[in-house]
């Protein structure tokens, strides 16, 4: 259980590192990479515990169930406000690790790391909501939750979302540029 809760706090330690240090990539590439994947990793622990029917966290209880398919587990992980926090926070680390160098025309001392640290606080903001609204909540519960809605039981809801966030991900990274 403490091990699904220490990737907010280690996606919370990375995102602060990148604000301070947003030129971080041009000292150390592996560092660099290894904090963007630490902000996308709580996103990944929560849909794996969704495709495993892992029932001890509330979360999966509550949106979650064995007799989904494997496609509707996965898009249960965005049934609630944790999932879609963590969507977003995994898609702005993805395009921050695509657009982490120097665009044509900026200015490397000002706008450069300015533009970094516009998307790592962005980042750290969404990661403080979602450890706010704790995605990884123990279950105290033996019964089985609501399950995802049957609304949301359709192979559109399995795209939707993930597009919506990468959507708005682009939207801020290009405000920021």
């Amino acid at each position: 259980m403490f091990m699904w809760g220490l990737t907010m706090w280690l996606a919370i330690f990375a995102a602060s590192v990148l604000l301070v240090r947003p030129l971080l990539q041009q000292q150390s590439k592996f560092a660099s990479l290894t904090c963007h994947i630490l902000m996308a990793l709580p996103f990944f622990a929560l849909a794996s515990r969704f495709m495993v029917n892992d029932t001890s966290f509330a979360h999966v209880v509550s949106y979650g169930g064995e007799e989904l398919p494997l496609k509707y587990r996965f898009a249960a992980t965005w049934a609630a406000r944790e999932g879609p926090l963590l969507l977003w926070v995994m898609w702005m680390a993805l395009l921050a690790f695509v657009w982490r160098k120097p665009m044509a025309g900026e200015n490397i001392e000002t706008t450069y790391p300015l533009r970094l640290r516009l998307i790592y606080g962005f980042n750290l903001l969404l990661l403080l909501l979602a450890l706010n609204l704790d995605p990884f909540k123990e279950s105290t519960s033996t019964g089985i939750g609501q399950g995802l809605n049957e609304l949301l039981q359709t192979d559109l809801m399995v795209i939707h979302p993930p597009l919506i966030f990468l959507a708005y991900s682009l939207c801020l990274h290009i405000t920021s540029i």
